[in-house]
């Protein structure tokens, strides 16, 4: 009873098992959004290193050959060293990512990037015997892209 001579009820809920849930939920789903993550940025880092060993390989093959092609081994180390800048731009991308910079729009010539897309599959090409004709337009305009959006 209070000073007024009404009753009162008191309730005690122990929450501590509730809160426990509620933490191992938060904890659960963040550890599947870290797998998710890690999953896209082994999948992005993947390609320009798979790109790498594909032309590392065709270029072991252009100087085991009789006479050797030095010309089409320089075009593979070219691409190498191509797909190993891309693969360092990735890192670079992700790591401003997680500093919060700010983020880069460039202006992208659609033309050098179906030319870049063409170089990383060259390797491919070629081993399957498949024949590609392109047929690029001259004088489009470039369009403006956010780097989150661009893979270069």
């Amino acid at each position: 009873m209070d000073e007024e001579g009404d009753a009162v009820v008191i309730f005690a809920v122990d929450l501590s098992e509730r809160k426990r849930a509620e933490s191992e939920l938060a904890h659960a789903s963040r550890v599947a959004t870290m797998g998710e993550l890690s999953a896209s940025i082994a999948h992005e880092v993947n390609q320009p290193i798979a790109a790498t060993l594909m032309n590392a390989g065709t270029a072991v093959r252009w100087l085991a050959r009789q006479p050797p092609n030095l010309q089409e081994v320089k075009q593979s180390l070219d691409r190498i060293i191509n797909d190993s800048k891309r693969a360092g731009d990735i890192v670079r991308r992700i790591r401003d990512f997680a500093k919060k910079v700010p983020v880069r729009t460039e202006e992208l010539e659609i033309n050098d990037a179906i030319l870049e897309t063409m170089s990383l599959a060259r390797a491919a090409i070629s081993e399957h015997g498949v024949l590609v004709r392109m047929q690029l337009s001259e004088g489009l305009q470039p369009f403006w892209v956010t780097e989150s959006n661009c893979s270069r």
